[in-house]
């Protein structure tokens, strides 16, 4: 991880930082590009959301769905099976959700209408599972647990290749994507606790690019902080656990060369091109918004009681700025969930690479952005807690559009 590029990135990232803090009103959260001339009345199209221009000159979305939606007993009625423990979703470019079901052991796939096309066999052995999308015959699994991943036909599950990314020391893998045209792999690792960094302030993620034969080309190509966890006590007895207050840290890979990068307690975006060794960012100022003493101590009641005193301890901090990222390889857009209070609706707001905003929409503040395909969302819906309740797809029209 000594990699010179890597150090350069990182540098880079240090520079384009710009640290800020939600606002408390959704509207007046982030300051966007200036938006398009507005538009005539915003129009309702059922079970679509439509963009508008509201006659302030402000870019939001007018919101009827979901548009698709199937839950588990949806799948079972259409599959002979639900989908009972499904977190993750990759789309092919044809708009195809391939959907990880670990109860079954089976990667289910949908046409862009969410219509069951059949389902993928998995290894038995398989526990905790990451896939991407290699064309649209194949794709890339890894099994973070064992670090094995595999190039599989989408068809038939066959395995055509398999080979070991494990990490060292205290790493981990814990994602894989496809590289360029089939060119190879990049596998995203983070560590898990040690005494040695307790307090969790200078953990760093970093990404590793394999040959398509399973060999380390590069051995790190990008740093990047790692999600922040809520530690307490020292030693053997140490309780560790995600801190429901703490930065996040997302990434995705746009168009197989490019890691796309965003901390949740910044509005800005990092962009890697793996292939050219360039890094860019871009970002938005915010107005701040903090945790109150209610919404402090109800996650504490949630926490052990060594946790809880942790976290009160730490006492009232800023909230996370953003919640989710996404990409959309057809349009090369990258998405943004952007937080909003408990009960109202999250904005996702789409930006091309250049960090000129694009549109928004209002999803429900319960639905995570697994990926878009010309101009289809598709996720994941958790109204039921922390288990993923339904599969969903939402569509972005204009206000031209037919």
């Amino acid at each position: 991880m000594n990699d010179t590029f890597s150090k350069t990135v990182t540098g880079v990232l240090v520079a384009c930082a710009l640290v800020v803090t939600v606002a408390v009103v959704r509207q007046a959260f982030w300051t966007p590009a200036p938006p398009p001339p507005p538009s005539s009345e915003p129009r309702a199209v059922d079970g679509e959301y439509v963009q508008r221009t509201s006659a302030a000159g402000e870019s939001r979305s007018w919101a009827t769905g979901p548009w698709l939606e199937l839950d588990s007993e949806n799948t079972r009625t259409a599959t002979g099976y639900g989908l009972d423990d499904f977190d993750n979703v990759a789309l092919d470019l044809k708009g195809r959700a391939h959907v990880v079901d670990r109860s079954s052991k089976k990667v289910v796939v949908f046409d862009p209408d969410l219509q069951f096309i059949h389902a993928v066999a998995l290894s038995p052995a398989d526990q905790e599972i990451g896939i991407d999308m290699l064309g649209t015959d194949s794709i890339a699994v890894l099994d973070w647990r064992t670090g094995l991943a595999s190039v599989r036909s989408t068809r038939t599950g066959e395995v055509a290749s398999h080979f070991l990314v494990s990490g060292a020391g205290t790493y981990y893998p814990y994602a894989i994507w496809a590289f360029g045209q089939g060119a190879g792999f990049l596998t995203a690792y983070t560590s898990s606790y040690t005494p040695d960094n307790a307090l969790q302030k200078d953990r760093q993620n970093f990404i590793r690019l394999f040959d398509r034969g399973g060999g380390v080309a590069r051995d790190s190509v990008f740093l990047f902080p790692a999600s922040e966890k809520l530690v307490a006590g020292t030693g053997l007895g140490v309780s560790v656990g995600p801190h429901p207050f703490g930065a996040t840290s997302y990434v995705r890979v746009l168009a197989g060369t490019t890691v796309v990068q965003a901390s949740s307690d910044h509005f800005a975006v990092s962009l890697v091109d793996v292939q050219e060794d360039a890094a860019t960012s871009f970002s938005y100022p915010t107005d701040p918004a903090w945790v109150s003493d209610a919404d402090l101590a109800a996650a504490a009641a949630r926490e052990s009681e060594e946790r809880a005193a942790a976290l009160l301890a730490e006492g009232r901090r800023a909230r996370q700025v953003l919640s989710g990222l996404a990409v959309d390889n057809l349009r090369s857009t990258i998405w943004v969930g952007v937080w909003a209070p408990p009960g109202s609706d999250k904005e996702w707001a789409a930006f091309n690479t250049s960090g000129t905003h694009l549109a928004s929409v209002a999803l429900p503040a319960t639905f995570v952005l697994h990926g878009v395909v010309d101009g289809r969302l598709v996720g994941i819906d958790y109204s039921e807690g922390k288990r993923a309740s339904a599969l969903q797809s939402f569509r972005v029209l204009r206000d031209d559009e037919p």
